[in-house]
Parts: structure tokens; sequence; C-alpha cells
């Protein structure tokens, strides 16, 4: 028998922990994705999944499952630590954890630090400044957290601040382009991506992260590809699911954006997608086994924030 352990945060922190309006809008999100990634790992033959209910002695309970399981798969915001510590409990009970290393979470949760890796690295990735209260060079911005998630806080053309509410704040340029997402399945050798997904954001000037389609289509497909494998190769340590965001200019030139270091929403709609078993994918990868065979069907999956997932069996050419 295997047991894997299923951590998501919003699911299992304690009331007091979720401490802002805006990181309980995550719990709709965060539910949707422990469901889904439970119910495929269920899935797989000889597997037992456990997971953490809501309590006050969170930490305690953790660990005690970690030490339980054969692997723990982690789930929680980038900022206040919250991904890197829980990560942290789990090698430090000795266990196997379904997320990147250390250090490679350290630089997805780090988006001033990442976009400095990635230019070292040769990544295009726009200009990232540190944010004070002078006005950025440029003429349109966006305002974001220097340790976000899910477009907490986010604005375009954002009053500069140095501190937000999740922390310090970066400003970079506003470019115009077709917003996408890429996940990566990644293990010892290996980082196997999953077909590339329209992101939906909203129009409100705060860029509030409303799901995504999948399949993206010709030829923004291609150049999501292109741009988030030669990030994602960038980064040390990668282990498990991963998110690249990108963004397809209009121009024809193409940047790295963010990287997730941890399952995402487009888990909703890649697994409707696969003819094959998502999470036993991550599995092997992630113990540089062969994976399953991956079949794709083609439909067109459109699934959004609240977990809400909807298929249609013809694809369609156009980005909303």
């Amino acid at each position: 028998m295997m047991r894997i352990f299923i951590y998501e945060f919003t699911c299992a922190a304690s009331a007091a922990s979720l401490h802002a309006p805006e990181v309980r809008s995550l719990s709709p999100e965060g539910a949707a994705m422990l469901a889904a990634v439970t119910e495929d790992f269920a899935g797989i033959s000889g597997c037992e999944v456990i997971t953490l209910p809501p309590g006050e002695a969170e930490e305690i309970a953790f660990r005690r499952a970690a030490q339980l399981a054969d692997a723990t798969l982690v789930i929680a915001p980038e900022f206040d630590h919250l991904l890197a510590q829980r990560c942290q409990w789990v090698r430090d009970e000795g266990g196997f954890c379904l997320n990147p290393s250390a250090e490679g979470i350290a630089l997805g949760s780090d988006k001033w630090r990442l976009a400095e890796h990635w230019r070292n690295m040769g990544v295009p990735t726009p200009e990232t400044l540190l944010a004070d209260e002078s006005p950025p060079p440029w003429s349109s911005w966006v305002l974001k957290p220097r340790f976000g998630a899910g477009s907490l806080d986010t604005q375009v053309n954002g009053p500069p601040r140095p501190r937000g509410e999740l922390g310090p704040m970066i400003v970079q340029p506003w470019l115009h382009g077709v917003a996408a997402s890429v996940a990566f399945l990644c293990g010892p050798g290996q980082i196997v991506a999953m077909p590339p997904a329209a992101q939906q954001l909203s129009r409100d000037g705060t860029l509030k992260y409303l799901g995504g389609k999948v399949p993206l289509p010709e030829p923004w497909s291609s150049r999501a590809l292109k741009i988030a494998t030669k990030a994602a190769r960038a980064i040390p340590g990668l282990c498990g699911y991963v998110g690249i965001d990108v963004l397809l200019g209009e121009d024809g030139n193409d940047w790295a954006i963010e990287m997730n270091p941890r399952l995402t929403t487009s888990y909703l709609g890649l697994r409707k997608k696969a003819r094959f078993n998502l999470a036993a994918a991550i599995w092997c990868i992630a113990r540089g086994e062969p994976p399953p065979e991956m079949r794709w069907s083609a439909d067109e999956v459109e699934f959004a924030a609240d977990g809400t997932v909807v298929v249609t069996s013809s694809v369609s050419s156009r980005i909303h």
C-alpha cells in the first residue's frame, strides 16, 4: 500500500492563519484543486490518500501525516513563506516532497529574484524593479507583490508604494499580448510539458485570475511552449507539478512572467483533457520512472478559479 499525503493550505490551516479576506478568496480555488488531485491519486491502484482537516494544531498534524506517507504534495501560496515552510516540514520528517527543492521554491516565490535569475540565464522576462514611491520609468506599469499568489494586490498603473498587503512590492512594464501558462511535470532528468492554456484575467485593472482554457490554439501554443520550456529549464530542483506564466507579445516578442512552484488551477482543465491519470504521471516522473502513455482528447476545456470546469467537443481558434 502506498500512502500519499496531500495538503492544501486554505482547507487545512486554522482560521487564524487565513488572516485577510484576500487570502480567504483563494479558498474555492484551493478546495477545487484538493478535490481533483485527491480523486486522481486515489484512482491509482494500491494508493491511499491522506488529507488534513482544519485545526489549531496544524503543524503537529502535518508532520505526523508526512511521517506516515510515502510522499507529500503541498499546495499552498508562496507569500509569508507558507509553501516553503511546509515543504521544509516534509523534509524535516525525512519525507519525499512532490514539490521543487528549497532553492526552486525560493526562486519561484520571489518575483524580483526570479526575474534577475531568468535575465542572467538568458530567458526573456520583463524588466522588474523594486517599488518605491517614485513613478516607474514606463507610461504604463503593473504593480504587484514581490511575494504573491493568485494576482492578489495586483494593479495596472497602481500608485507606486514600497509595501502592500502582502509585503514588498515590485513594478514591471505593462506589455500587450496573450497571457498563457504551461504546466510541467518534473523529476530527475525529466521536464515534460503539458498542453499550453490561455489565461483569463479580469479587465478591471487588477488582473485577477479568473481561470483558463485549454488547448491554446496555434501559433500561440508553439510560442508558449518555447518560452516556457526555456524558463523552466533555467530553474534548479524542479519536481512534481509546476506552472510557468508567459506573455506572448503582439510584437512577436515573448516573455516569461512568473513561476508557480506548486500545483495550479490549470490542473483542473488538464485532467479533463487527459486520457490517462495525471496524478499517476506526476508520481512516476517525480520518481524518475517512465510515465503512462500521455494521450489527450480533442476537447476544449474551460476552467474557472472557483473550480467550475466546462468541456466542449469543438476546439475554437479564437482567444478571448
